[in-house]
């Protein structure tokens, strides 16, 4: 009896000294055209909500299938090869992702994800008289949410050749606008334009000045799309002028570009920056109408405007606009409470503090900052102007 006895407790005791299984999740990826497996995708998990922000990483099999051993906490997914479109675990491709969540001890398995194979598109430019345009910048535009805002932004930019001709690599599917910006119009003498002057300006698949009016362009993956060609058309354009005060800084520290105001047609978007002259002028020649953010920005950190000035360009010229910079601050706040239902589950230190710029687009690292444990927190590099506040981390309906 004694004997048996020593066994149970040996049996018993060897059963409670036996560790927890580390957590794991595992799943497989496949091509979304062929349906085959794919291997040599790279995928990373990366913490959301808890304490650090832990990564971990593996890579598909032969057959697409993947393991990974990680630690407990709400988790994003993130699969990534060559000539295939990043995307994130959760949703169509493109849609909010979708968190996991990884318990203690857990196994997670049917992670599954297929991958869209890039696509490419192609095309000519050509002018009124359908002559090829050579040098012409062509930008590949898509709509896109940043930040709870929505923006009209270029994804890439080619050259077309010396016969009109480009093309664009590597385009993940979807739906796209397409603007062409013409070669730098050559004035007589670097004179100005005449009243009734006109010139080719930016213009949007497949013949439209104004971005809210053009078609989009879907392409599906691992399509490669031709034929996308897009003839210039010619319209009056102005010239905005101007000078820059207000700071001790050098002309060559400093560059200006126009921005389209949100809600208009995103024309400025693809206008060229402009330097300043050594007695702090600027001038902008070939802008079309229409209503644009002028942002100056400092060379060594462009990351943070420095100054942002709403024109109007109508039926003439706009001269005489005085630019005022202001160099960049840290903005400072604090989070009182949490919402009740998430005290006991949300810590302070958990949440991240968004800013997003009402006028204007954002260049640069996203303007956010960490929460600390009694609700402070600071944003760096924020240029003056009006932002929306979001706060990241809180569980959904927070």
């Amino acid at each position: 009896m004694l004997r048996t006895t020593s066994m149970l407790a040996l049996a018993a005791s060897c059963f409670a000294q036996a560790p927890t299984p580390e957590p794991s999740l595992a799943g497989t990826v496949r091509d979304r055209v062929s349906g085959q497996g794919l291997a040599g995708v790279t995928v990373t998990v990366k913490k959301l909500v808890g304490p650090d922000d832990a990564v971990a990483s593996t890579s598909t099999a032969g057959n697409g299938t993947y393991h990974a051993a990680v630690r407990p906490g709400i988790c994003r997914l993130t699969f990534e090869r060559k000539g295939y479109r990043t995307r994130a675990f959760g949703g169509k491709t493109g849609a909010v992702p979708e968190p996991v969540v990884i318990a203690e001890g857990s196994h997670a398995k049917g992670l599954d994800v297929a991958m869209a194979p890039l696509s490419s598109m192609a095309g000519r430019v050509t002018d009124e008289d359908g002559e090829p345009v050579g040098e012409a910048a062509v930008h590949l535009l898509a709509r896109r949410t940043l930040l709870g805002g929505h923006m009209v932004l270029s994804e890439r930019t080619v050259k077309t050749s010396a016969t009109g001709e480009y093309r664009i690599e590597d385009v993940p599917d979807g739906s796209y606008y397409l603007g062409v910006v013409p070669p730098k119009r050559r004035r007589p003498s670097g004179g100005r334009p005449t009243a009734d002057e006109q010139g080719y300006v930016v213009t949007y698949y497949p013949r439209i000045t104004h971005l809210d009016a053009a078609p989009p362009i879907r392409v599906d993956a691992g399509e490669d799309r031709a034929g996308i060609d897009v003839r210039l058309k010619r319209s009056r354009d102005y010239e905005v002028r101007g000078t820059v005060a207000g700071h001790e800084m050098e002309a060559r520290d400093l560059i200006l570009s126009l921005q389209a105001a949100q809600g208009e047609s995103l024309t400025a978007v693809l206008l060229p920056s402009v330097p300043l002259t050594p007695d702090l002028r600027f001038e902008f020649w070939d802008v079309p109408p229409g209503r644009y953010v002028l942002v100056a920005r400092s060379k060594r950190s462009i990351a943070a405007p420095w100054a942002k000035v709403l024109i109007e360009v109508a039926a003439q010229d706009v001269t005489d606009v005085q630019v005022q910079l202001v160099p960049p601050f840290t903005a400072s706040g604090r989070i009182t409470a949490v919402p009740e239902s998430f005290a006991d589950s949300v810590k302070m230190e958990w949440l991240r503090v968004s800013l997003r710029a009402v006028e204007g687009l954002h260049v640069g690292p996203p303007l956010e900052g960490r929460v600390s444990a009694d609700g402070s927190f600071t944003v760096g590099d924020v240029s003056a102007g009006r932002y929306h506040v979001t706060v990241r981390g809180l569980p959904e309906g927070g």
